[in-house]
């Protein structure tokens, strides 16, 4: 029962604790990015619990601005995957994963990295988590959860020092990927400031709705433009080269634009299994602006972001004022 409560109000929790060892189309993974000075570096543990191919997986990422980035993925048998039911942490043979720090040894790349100063994603009593009053339906076919949107990390990679870096992390978890989303992340400004952005084609009681959960972290406060909490969508645009994203909430409007840049294939899960295939870049610029009645908030460029552009037209039924390549 209090694993049960833990694992909502702090999503970074291992959700599906009641799966393990069964056969189940479930799959769970922690996105881990750390963002050094012109190395960007992606880290993503986690869990499929497939009948045909039950297996744990890390799958490390790197790219830059102007670089293409390299993709591997390690598999580990199931029960080489551990989770702490106090403290989160999670394990995959000898490399762990926690709020505080990274360590993995993985044919010849050695990692330890401290992680300090975290800025969490808000949980209050009715909004447990990144995805407001849709964290207790129980039936979904993917939940997404937005960890630390900010933090300091140090540490050395292969022996080398890296220091002054950005830390942020989210998860996934359920049975697949939605079939059409647009995401994106930077903490890499000028000033201290994250901003995270998932547009989603989202299944719901047999019917489908674009949703969307944005977070914009900047001067110590964040501003959340998302579904349950009365924002709107109002813009989506795609072409060869961007992507632009417009969002409103009572007075104050959020202006994203993305640069698309070639990426790498990452794996994705359909009904569990580890099959699908995703590109994703970490050398994309995002160019935000906050008004507020016509007067800015916040105007910059952040670097080293991660971009995701998949099935984009299918986003825009029921966005008003739209317009396609």
């Amino acid at each position: 029962m209090f694993y049960l409560a833990r694992k909502l109000y702090k999503p970074e929790f291992f959700q599906g604790n009641r799966r393990l060892g069964k056969p189940s189309r479930y799959f769970e993974g922690w996105y881990f990015k750390a963002a050094f000075p012109g190395v960007p570096l992606a880290f993503i543990p986690g869990i499929s619990l497939a009948r045909d191919d039950p297996h744990g997986f890390i799958q490390v990422f790197t790219g830059g601005s102007g670089l293409s980035g390299e993709a591997r993925y390690h598999r580990f048998a199931p029960e080489e995957f551990h989770y702490d039911r106090k403290n989160f942490e999670i394990a995959l043979g000898k490399n762990r994963f926690s709020l505080s720090g990274i360590e993995i040894e993985l044919d010849g790349f050695l990692v330890s990295l401290k992680i300090e100063n975290s800025v969490r994603w808000p949980s209050t009593l009715f909004s447990p988590s990144s995805m407001g009053w849709y964290s207790f339906m129980r039936f979904m076919e993917c939940y997404h959860g937005i960890i630390v949107l900010d933090a300091d990390i140090e540490g050395s990679i292969n022996g080398e020092p890296h220091n002054g870096g950005r830390f942020y992390l989210e998860k996934d978890w359920g049975t697949s990927f939605p079939k059409a989303w647009i995401w994106m992340q930077s903490n890499s400004f000028s000033t201290r400031t994250s901003l995270s952005c998932s547009v989603a084609r989202v299944p719901f009681r047999g019917k489908e709705f674009t949703g969307f959960i944005i977070g914009l972290y900047t001067g110590g406060k964040l501003h959340s433009f998302t579904t349950y909490n009365g924002s709107r969508l109002t813009k989506i645009e795609y072409d060869d080269s961007s992507v632009w994203i417009t969002a409103e909430r009572d007075q104050t409007l959020l202006q994203i634009r993305a640069r698309r840049e070639p990426g790498v294939q990452l794996a994705s899960p359909i009904h569990g299994e580890m099959r699908g295939r995703i590109e994703e870049t970490l050398g994309s610029e995002i160019s935000v602006e906050l008004s507020r009645g016509g007067r800015q908030l916040f105007s910059d460029r952040g670097v080293q972001a991660g971009l995701e552009v998949v099935n984009p037209a299918l986003l825009l039924q029921g966005i008003v004022s739209l317009k396609a390549e």
